[in-house]
């Protein structure tokens, strides 16, 4: 069972005379150790639909635990301005060249979650022998940054020409956090699309949005056709597209292919296309999220995509600058700065790693003082670093009185 680590640690310095420090972290799952010993879901291989149909989609499951995602701290960091060499790899030919299945452009507001478990005990590994997948993980995940996006119907998109198989339409839109496993028990997959492609190759793709299902079974779709709008629908708890890739129905990994190659690392031919290749770099460690609060921030808000706030009054209990990050390693450092509206720096923390953290929510700040606080607009800043990669920042404001 993966645990939920959070504390609020409130503590006075004499620097700060009557304000303190405010600090909360929540690491959202159990260390990787913890995690990798937890049992599988015992899980059908074929999915009755909402409603009956003729078809039916398979699937795996997916585990109650919100995002799984870590990095090995073993791997090979390219250096600072070369975040993969995947994308080196773009004139490789593909054997089944797939694009990107979601409309949204990784790095920015969409990121590679979970990758295809290539471990075939109880443990988990990725393609790069790390940490990012779970037990079991049959797919690829890429993630939206909030809830909020859901609104935006993102589309899932058909990443390579075909014919539909199967189709499921019709669940709601509901965390499992909230539903619990029974309420998708053989349907783990939520709404989703199936697709028959030549020479053997399907794709599948999972918790897609009740009533964006776009097309039907029996129909040919080309790449890059619209086949749905991302949503919440089976077992998960974040916006997210699964992608799960078969040959000859074997599982295959996009990020290794068929060609064999290096133990660690792609493969020789990926399966994803040039510009697949280029967007789908290793983005880790992910600043997913920023943002002010004005005293405590819960966890769901910030995941909600509701909790950062744009003013406040001179006599909120205090500034905060909360922060969701996935894919931590140890040595990673998240720095925290808070600036009054003369630019003086109110705040600063710099929090650094000491173990694999799958994904974390956090927040830092200053206790208001006696007087409340001064009128106008503060500034906050999150900077997540890692040696040899590039930095992630973000820059936040908020208003204070008139």
């Amino acid at each position: 069972m993966r645990a939920l680590i959070a504390t609020l640690i409130l503590a006075a310095g004499a620097s700060f005379g009557t304000a303190f420090w405010m600090v909360f972290q929540d690491d959202g799952l159990a260390d990787p150790a913890v995690v990798a010993e937890a049992p599988a879901p015992v899980v059908p291989t074929t999915l009755a639909p909402a409603t009956p149909a003729p078809v039916s989609i398979t699937t795996q499951a997916e585990p109650t635990a919100r995002v799984m995602l870590a990095s090995a701290g073993t791997l090979a960091r390219p250096a600072t301005g070369h975040p993969d060499p995947l994308a080196a790899l773009a004139e490789q030919r593909s054997p089944f060249p797939l694009a990107l299945p979601i409309d949204c452009t990784p790095g920015r507001d969409c990121w590679v979650i979970n990758h295809v478990d290539l471990d075939p005990g109880p443990g988990r590994k990725d393609y790069r022998c790390g940490d990012m997948s779970y037990d079991g993980h049959k797919g690829t995940d890429i993630a939206l940054r909030n809830l909020a996006r859901l609104n935006d119907n993102v589309a899932v998109m058909a990443a390579a020409p075909g014919k539909v198989v199967g189709i499921r339409d019709g669940m709601q839109d509901v965390s499992i956090a909230v539903a619990g496993k029974d309420a998708v028990k053989n349907r783990e997959c939520g709404n989703g699309v199936r697709i028959q492609h030549a020479d053997g190759w399907t794709t599948q793709y999972c918790h897609m949005k009740r009533g964006s299902i776009a097309v039907k079974t029996g129909q040919t779709v080309k790449t890059g056709q619209r086949l749905g709008s991302v949503g919440l629908s089976g077992m998960t708890e974040f916006p997210h597209v699964h992608i799960t890739v078969e040959k000859d129905g074997k599982v295959v990994d996009p990020f290794r292919g068929i060609d064999g190659g290096l133990e660690c690392g792609r493969g020789n031919a990926p399966l994803w296309d040039a510009d697949a290749r280029r967007e789908l770099v290793d983005e880790a460690p992910i600043l997913l999220d920023a943002g002010f609060g004005a005293g405590p921030v819960k966890r769901t808000d910030a995941e909600a995509g509701t909790a950062a706030l744009a003013e406040t009054g001179p006599d909120a209990p205090a500034l905060v600058v909360w922060s969701r990050t996935a894919g931590i390693e140890p040595g990673d450092t998240l720095t925290t700065t808070i600036a009054g509206p003369d630019g003086a720096t109110l705040f600063s923390d710099r929090w650094t790693a000491d173990k694999v953290r799958i994904m974390q929510f956090r927040y830092v700040g200053k206790k208001r003082p006696g007087s409340g606080w001064p009128a106008g607009t503060y500034t906050g800043r999150v900077l997540l670093e890692r040696p040899g990669r590039d930095p992630h920042e973000r820059t936040l404001s908020i208003r204070v009185g008139g």
